[in-house]
């Protein structure tokens, strides 16, 4: 397009030109189009100088301008909308199906599923303001859940609360949550543990030397079972169980699919992996030599920390290569476009990623991250959050 011929119509109608739309502009060819949508957001905005904000502060109202162009006159500018930040590049269905054929892959059109996977939990969003009940609330509520986990391992037997335990040396076993943690000078371990009745100290010996490693790993906040023996003042340990969920049966999908897991892309920052990740996706998609297994990956599940975030810790501007939060989730999206389309996108966020820094997490801001809601295979999950994958009829996923 001619910069001087819409440089022209910009002052003939009263406005001007930011430098970074004049160059997005002259590359399309449909100066036409252009000018009748430079005429409609300054007549909408009264702005005297368009620039890409101007674009993404009215992203609904231009996006209906150019919906009101003809479907042909669309198409020609779909590149200038992405630029633009007004909407990514996601690969239609035929292409992705004929990239899918190229790649050996041979998903059909009529295969492709997006609607295989059930949300069963995702944490709503509350919108009043949190006190410290809620808090207090949702630990309870993770200690239940952990104990319950905990109280199926058959090896704590003789269970009990910590209020309940007598006064006498006795066997017992007990499920708490670790909230101190000290050595002795004796180079013992000692825990402050407590359940919803009272507190205890469990005592680890350093000469029960398996046991002691297994102690010298337990972190803070860690919901576990001691075995031991003692009295109402002290448990001296002989066994650490950990809240290991027990498969009561084996359940068998009746297809056979594979999920990812992978986390803390930080997209956006200058440490992010580009190269890697760019290899990643060909991967994915199949371009790898000697990968017959990639046909059956069917879900991708990312925990948390998609994006870097701005201002989660003190300097990192320094760390930046992406400085503003929506353009990280713009370009994240945009590398997600790339994998094919069968393949479902499940997202659930970290503290990185524009949410608060407690749990539990709600949904992405769709102010910022509204690439990724516009994305037809990403599913967003607050954290915690629960799915199944695989559903099918007359199998309920996993």
């Amino acid at each position: 397009m001619n910069n001087q011929e819409i440089l022209k119509f910009c002052l003939e109608k009263g406005f001007l030109l930011d430098k970074e739309v004049l160059n997005l502009l002259s590359e399309t060819t449909d100066t036409e189009s252009v000018k009748l949508i430079l005429e409609k957001i300054k007549t909408h905005t009264n702005k005297k100088v368009i620039t890409k904000n101007v674009f993404k502060e009215n992203k609904e109202d231009v996006n209906r301008f150019f919906s009101d162009l003809p479907v042909e006159n669309q198409k020609k500018l779909e590149k200038l909308k992405i630029k633009l930040g007004l909407s990514i590049e996601i690969s239609r269905e035929s292409e992705v199906i004929n990239d899918l054929k190229e790649i050996n892959i041979g998903v059909e059109k009529s295969e492709i599923n997006l609607d295989n996977v059930k949300v069963n939990f995702s944490e709503p969003i509350i919108s009043k303001k949190l006190e410290v009940s809620d808090f207090v609330k949702y630990f309870k509520n993770r200690f239940n859940s952990m104990r319950n986990i905990l109280q199926e391992h058959s090896e704590l037997d003789n269970l009990v609360s910590i209020n309940k335990i007598s006064q006498n040396r006795t066997g017992v076993s007990i499920i708490g949550l670790v909230s101190q943690k000290r050595t002795t000078k004796n180079k013992n371990i000692i825990f402050e543990v407590e359940d919803l009745t009272g507190t205890i100290r469990v005592l680890v010996n350093k000469d029960k030397k398996e046991l002691y490693d297994l102690a010298e790993d337990v972190t803070l906040d860690s919901v576990i079972g001691f075995k031991g023996s003692g009295n109402s003042e002290i448990i001296f340990a002989n066994d650490i169980i950990f809240p290991e969920s027990i498969l009561h049966e084996r359940k068998k999908a009746p297809n056979e699919e594979y999920a990812l897991f992978i986390g803390d892309l930080h997209f956006g920052s200058k440490r992010f992996l580009e190269k890697e990740f760019l290899k990643f996706i060909d991967y994915l998609n199949g371009k790898m030599p000697n990968t017959p297994e990639v046909e059956k990956i069917k879900y991708l599940i990312i925990a948390g920390d998609l994006i870097t975030g701005v201002g989660n810790y003190p300097n990192q501007e320094a760390d930046l290569k992406i400085k503003d939060l929506e353009e990280q989730y713009l370009g994240v999206a945009e590398l997600f476009s790339k994998i094919r389309s069968d393949i479902k996108i499940i997202i659930s966020p970290g503290n990185h990623d524009g949410v608060r820094l407690m749990e539990p997490q709600p949904l992405f801001d769709k102010k910022y991250a509204w690439p990724l809601y516009e994305m037809d295979n990403v599913i967003l999950l607050t954290n915690p959050g629960e799915v199944n994958i695989g559903v099918r009829k007359g199998f309920s996923g996993m």
